[in-house]
């Protein structure tokens, strides 16, 4: 058995490749057949096909008037010749001889008798996989199949007649779905050689083998759709065959030739499978969790609340997960991975990835709800079944496979029981009803929608699968409608209490002015919940409106003087308007209410950081930690201690640990970014500086930070651009930008002592961004003005590079 291998996938076992050509036929095309009907169609054009160095495979006859028969470059290889033998009837009317071993046996009498036959290769291509044999003359009965104009979709049924090498029988029939269409870019390996690159390939649901190399894919007109290549075992088997359009490429025949009503047959030549992928399309979306390259796929099910449903595995502990909606070019989905992990920044301007919030999770049935921030128009949701399925019923699943480079895939699936299963989630509870299907689904296609013929949710399917044994695991339509249920209140709150415990959902996701929308509801049903004024004052804070915050945190006090959550937001908010005293009473009150609030602890840590107290400060953050060790801040606070005390390797832990926590704190970006620098890791404290400008783009001390980076790796320019943002946020770090401009002309003084030309200009580049930010300090303005005047008239660069200095330094 030969392997082939794609680039950055796993194995692929190395078949044969087919297609079929608009040539001759011998019947209409628009005549759709089944079962026997088909397969004598193919097999009337169907050889083994053996090249001398032992290769092989299977091919079929493309044209019977020029003798014109296609099979696989790797198939023939080098060789000028190969050995075409046809199927030879049995004595006995109606069959035909299917043994391999007859076949081997009687290769001189095939010889005579015009059954085996020595083709000359006339045509081969290694980025196709495709070779054309020209045979001398074709037995009695053979004919040709017909090259389908339209491609195969997904869902559309497809067959294959091959000779595939583990079986001893030859002429075998194999029927499918096609699952997708995808570009190999890399395309696989054989005997060294790669092949196939670029190519593209249909992805179908059809068990083929070494052997089978080179049989025409067909579909239920018996044209000819691709050309079977090779097995990704990676998409637990599925057949990949190379496009039946690369076949027209390979003899250079047009491809635009019109396709009559007629040719199309009935229903468009859609089948009902093709009819339903198409429709559930339209809802499924991709889900990926923060910082994570792994997914899985989801479905809408509410367009108007915006609300897609997952499985519990694929968001994780995450508050929020990104959601990603097909794209359509020419009427086609877009289906290559490489296309959406590439154009991640036009998928967000196009709102086609948005981020969602998780609303509700349920372990033991391993589903999630989320809330999106927007949903595509086009999208559709999802309409439940009434009731569930039954064994041997015929399903369709929509999916998002791992370790592919394809996406929306389409997968055909029979029930085999309604049972009840453990989804390897949680031992709590029962188990929720599940229904077992004969699928080849895998952990990426969790979450995926279970469709029966009337393209209603029938179950979801959940990413569990038995090993080796092609079943898979869908939770049961009536565990979604109660899943719903259960969760009515976070979808549909009502009351008081569920409006806060929806905005704390919102806030938790950062998504603030969402979190206020139910908390400015909650405080309109109830004006005299505590809870609700402290939560809302909270997220008043995160939007920088402090005064706002604190009178609902003075309200909320007001209630309920023994709320020590409302203390602690208010240390928050007069720790950030410098009233630290006050901040420090209100973590003291917070912490005589209830001992155990380990967020009062981490923010007294951070106020007596603020007062100087870093021993202080220390114990506070650490007793935050013994009491909850998954605080963010905490860990956050007390990497600003150890860095205070220049521990920095201790502080590029802590602050590693909270983005672990919350890999979207961009503060603790910034101050790991502070200790790299500290430790003259130059680089790494210019990207830490970038990850927090991607999360908060106000933040001067981040904008400082990375045009110091900039500026000691000698980008200029954009040092300038950086120091110019920092002192636009904040007036303060004029005095800081000086320092860094005085320090880097010292260094370029020193390095280029014969050249002092770029000194020279940096300083004045220095002073004259930083003299709008002083104009009302005229003293200021007056000197830096003088200070270039002169330096303008010095012709010695050493001496003006000197006055630009005593300038710098006297501002200072």
């Amino acid at each position: 058995m030969r392997s082939v291998y794609l680039r950055g996938l796993p194995p692929l076992l190395l078949l044969l490749a087919g297609g079929v050509w608009a040539g001759s036929s011998a019947r209409p095309a628009s005549e759709v057949r089944i079962g026997g009907a088909l397969y004598r169609q193919s097999l009337a054009a169907t050889a083994w096909v053996q090249a001398p160095n032992k290769g092989k495979g299977t091919g079929w006859v493309l044209d019977a008037s020029r003798r014109w028969l296609i099979t696989n470059y790797h198939v023939v290889g080098e060789n000028e010749t190969v050995e075409v033998i046809f199927p030879c009837a049995a004595e006995d009317a109606g069959r035909i001889v299917a043994e391999r071993s007859w076949y081997v046996e009687n290769v001189p009498r095939l010889r005579k008798t015009g059954q085996a036959l020595r083709g000359r290769v006339v045509r081969r291509n290694r980025e196709s996989d495709l070779a054309l044999v020209e045979l001398p003359a074709l037995p009695s009965g053979v004919k040709a199949l017909r090259l389908a104009k339209e491609g195969a979709r997904p869902g559309e049924r497809v067959h294959v007649v091959g000779n595939r090498y583990d079986c001893e029988s030859l002429w075998v029939w194999t029927t499918g779905h096609v699952r997708q269409a995808q570009t190999l870019r890399e395309g696989y390996f054989s005997a060294g050689r790669q092949l196939a690159k670029g190519a593209r390939v249909l992805v179908a649901q059809t068990p083929i083998n070494e052997g089978d190399s080179g049989a025409a894919l067909v579909n239920d007109r018996g044209e000819v759709v691709g050309v079977a290549a090779a097995v990704a075992w990676e998409m637990q088997g599925a057949g990949l065959f190379i496009d039946g359009r690369a076949v027209r490429e390979l003899i250079g025949l047009m491809t635009d030739e019109a396709v009559s009503p007629a040719e199309r047959g009935p229903n468009n030549g859609r089948s009902a499978p093709r009819d339903i992928y198409s429709r559930g399309l339209r809802s499924l979306v991709l889900v990926q969790s923060p910082a994570s390259d792994r997914h899985a796929s989801g479905f809408v099910l509410d367009h108007a609340r915006r609300l897609v449903l997952t499985t519990s595995v694929a968001v994780g502990k995450h508050e929020t997960v990104e959601i990603t909606a097909p794209v359509y070019q020419d009427g086609e989905v877009v289906a290559e991975a490489v296309f959406y992990r590439r154009e991640d920044r036009l998928l967000r301007q196009k709102k086609r990835r948005v981020p969602g919030v998780v609303l509700a999770k349920d372990e033991r049935r391993n589903l999630a709800l989320l809330e999106l921030e927007s949903v595509p128009d086009e999208l559709e949701e999802v309409r439940l079944a009434d009731k569930a399925p039954s064994p041997g019923d015929g399903l369709h699943v929509l999916g998002n496979p791992l370790r592919t480079e394809v996406l929306w895939v389409y997968t055909a699936a029979s029930v085999r029981q309604l049972a009840h299963a453990n989804l390897d989630q949680t031992t709590d509870g029962p188990d929720p009803a599940v229904v077992l299907v004969q699928a080849s689904l895998g952990e990426g296609d969790g979450g995926g929608p279970l469709l029966n013929d009337d393209g209603k949710l029938v179950g979801v399917v959940s990413g569990k699968s038995a090993p080796q044994q092609q079943i898979s695991y869908a939770l049961e339509v009536r565990e979604v409608r109660d899943f719903l249920a259960e969760t009515r209140p976070r979808w549909t709150p009502s009351t008081s209490n569920q409006f806060v415990q929806r905005g704390i959902l919102f806030r938790k996701a950062r998504q603030y002015e969402r979190a206020l929308l139910d908390l400015n509801e909650a405080v309109q049903l109830d004006p005299g919940h505590a809870v609700a004024h402290e939560e809302r004052g909270r997220v008043h804070h995160l939007l920088e409106s402090d005064k706002r915050a604190l009178a609902d945190c003075d309200r909320a006090i007001q209630l309920d003087p023994k709320l020590a959550g409302a203390y602690a937001t208010r240390a928050d908010v007069r720790s950030a308007r410098g009233e630290l005293d006050k901040a420090l009473a209100d973590c003291n009150t917070a912490l005589h209410l209830d001992a155990h609030n380990a967020r009062a602890f981490s923010i007294r840590g951070h106020v007596r950081l603020l007062r100087g107290d870093a021993r202080g400060a220390l114990a506070d953050c650490d007793e935050a930690i013994w009491l909850d060790r998954r605080l963010p801040r905490a860990h956050l606070y007390r990497g600003q201690v150890h860095a205070r005390n220049d521990e920095h390797d201790k502080a590029i832990a802590d602050f590693t640990q909270a983005l672990r926590l919350d890999p979207r704190l961009a503060e603790a970006y910034r101050c790991r970014g502070d200790s790299h620098w500290s430790k003259s890791d130059v680089q790494a404290s210019r990207d830490d500086y970038e990850e927090a400008l991607k999360l908060n783009a106000k933040d001067a001390l981040a904008w400082f930070g990375r045009g110091r980076a900039l500026l000691t790796r000698g980008e200029h320019d954009r040092a300038l651009a950086d120091f110019t943002h920092a002192m636009r946020l904040r007036r303060d770090h004029v005095v800081s930008v000086l320092r860094e401009f005085d320090r880097r002309a010292a260094e370029l003084c020193q390095e280029e002592k014969d050249r002092p030309e770029r000194c020279v200009e940096l300083l004045r580049q220095g002073l004259l961004i930083v003299q709008p930010f002083v104009k009302e300090r005229p003293e200021i303005d007056k000197a830096i003005a003088e200070g270039l005047e002169r330096a303008g008239r010095e012709q010695d660069l050493r001496k003006r590079a000197a006055l630009l200095r005593k300038t710098l330094a006297s501002i200072r």
